[in-house]
């Protein structure tokens, strides 16, 4: 494991004349237990923490939104809740009735029964007198059609376009669309007009679509970008963070890391991991740069090759020591130099000099218990797998262009991609709570490792702190927290004020 050390490592264990305390452990006695900062101390342990609970919040609100966004019967409450609609982020053009497209934007009901949108494809039914109003673009050709029967007179009112709304341009090779107009029930037309829309309704947001809308043009979508590039963000920050903590060990300083350092590295480490999969499942098009995909999921195996070598060595060699010491005592096996838990020359060592002293530092040969990194990181594989699966098939599908953008609206039952939408759903709550549990399940050992190495008398203090890991002070953890900070920057390069919104769009159009 790792470098080959360059000589023999201390694993004994001194006591007092009549074996009631440990006056040392590895010949480093009680106060001189030397600190590092760079991979225990707070703030490198809060920028991984804290940065991938910004992430399951990050998460979870996405994972809402395209749950929202996707099976029928919530797309139905979301229409009908406008805060809802509005607050939910979402990948798709999210329009209220009186802006689909194709639509007049006059006085409308709130639950339109007898008025839907009618296609140009079909101008048996079109019920115009006369040519629709100026829509601000000119397609090429004319958008118009008679209608089929006599003139009954009456005049629709057209509203004109409000000045502060964009301009939509509608994709050049989509059929054109033609206003109607809101009048009583007609129930000669409606059951066919109910069946041309669901048609137009499936066309659109099926998943042969490839058209991707070049503007957001509403909240939700603006907000989603956002999110997801604060979820990207920090799914690369926490994975190179674990990256570094994994060639720490590699490089040579795994002959005097100490055990409890080692379990701090591997616990972050699988929280780093828990940033990747969370990113992995649920940005919508990973698959954007595909040379930067590749790197990002390249990492990842980098990451979780050294946790499970790691784990391998340590169950070959059944010498893991408890995994958390209690309170109840203040001398623990876990300081001892991690490598004389990897190689089998040590036994003889650490079973010579324990004796019938496991009372006061534990003993070794014990198992992993059900939550630690062991057990996480094969719940990570799994779940990784599992994404791993949806990915490939999405980049089949749609190549590097990702699921196009689609215009939601509300016209009918959709049941298009019905049972893959129940799929995706499960997948995508399933891996968040998985994710969730991994985390809270990780931060809370770590803490209380920390707590009980503070508290145990063993640390050594440095001039500013009894306590060194728990003084930011250090270049290793103000780089993390400093690096942390790249989360709002990503948040804000996909954000832009509405004033400035308004100032650029109307310039550029």
């Amino acid at each position: 494991m790792g470098n080959a050390c360059s000589q023999r490592a201390n694993c004994t264990v001194d006591f007092d004349s009549v074996n009631s305390a440990v006056l040392a452990l590895g010949g480093v006695e009680r106060g001189s237990f030397e600190a590092d900062p760079d991979i225990a101390g707070i703030g490198t342990v809060t920028a991984l923490v804290v940065g991938t609970a910004v992430g399951l919040l990050v998460a979870f609100i996405i994972t809402v939104g395209l749950v929202l966004d996707r099976i029928p019967k919530l797309v139905e409450f979301t229409y009908n809740h406008p805060v809802v609609r509005t607050l939910v982020p979402s990948p798709n053009q999210l329009l209220p009735r009186k802006d689909w497209p194709g639509t007049q934007a006059s006085v409308l009901p709130s639950k339109a029964t007898s008025s839907s949108v009618q296609l140009i494809n079909d101008p048996v039914y079109s019920t115009h007198p006369g040519p629709p109003e100026p829509s601000g673009y000119d397609p090429g050709y004319s958008t118009y059609q008679a209608p089929p029967g006599p003139n009954t007179g009456r005049q629709t009112a057209h509203r004109p376009r409000q000045s502060g709304r964009r301009k939509r341009r509608h994709p050049p090779h989509d059929a054109s669309y033609v206003d109607i107009e809101t009048s009583g029930p007609r129930p000669t037309y409606h059951q066919q007009l109910r069946r041309s829309t669901k048609e137009w309704i499936i066309e659109k947001i099926g998943p042969e679509r490839t058209v991707n809308y070049a503007k957001l043009n509403s909240f939700p979508e603006r907000s989603y970008e956002v999110l997801e590039a604060m979820l990207f963000c920090i799914h690369d920050s926490q994975l190179l963070l674990a990256i570094a903590l994994a060639l720490s060990f590699h490089l040579g300083t795994n002959c005097s890391t100490s055990q409890y350092h080692l379990d701090i590295a591997m616990n972050l480490s699988i929280i780093g991991c828990v940033s990747f999969l969370l990113a992995f499942t649920l940005v919508r098009n990973y698959w954007a740069s595909p040379v930067a995909s590749g790197i990002r999921i390249g990492c990842f195996g980098v990451v979780m090759s050294f946790i499970r070598q790691t784990i391998e060595k340590q169950s070959g060699m059944n010498l893991l020591p408890e995994y958390e010491p209690p309170f109840s005592r203040n001398d623990s096996l876990i300081l001892l130099d991690a490598v004389c838990f990897l190689n089998m020359t040590y036994s003889s060592d650490l079973n010579g000099t324990i004796g019938n002293q496991t009372g006061l530092v534990g003993t070794v040969g014990k198992a992993f218990p059900t939550m630690s990194y062991h057990n996480f990181s094969k719940a990570i594989i799994a779940a990784s797998l599992c994404s791993s699966v949806f990915r490939l098939y999405q980049l089949v599908l749609y190549r590097t262009s990702g699921p196009a953008r689609k215009i939601r609206t509300l016209d009918g039952d959709e049941t298009s991609g019905y049972w893959s939408a129940g799929f995706l759903s499960l997948l995508w709550f399933g891996v968040w709570l998985v994710c969730c549990w991994i985390h809270i399940a990780t931060a809370l050992h770590v803490f209380r490792i920390r707590e009980w190495v503070s508290n145990s008398g063993w640390i050594q203090p440095d001039d500013f702190s009894s306590n060194p890991e728990n003084d930011v002070r250090s270049f290793g953890q103000i780089a993390a927290i400093v690096a942390s900070g790249s989360i709002v920057l990503a948040a804000f390069d996909r954000w832009k004020p509405g004033w400035w919104r308004s100032w650029y769009d109307e310039d550029d159009e």
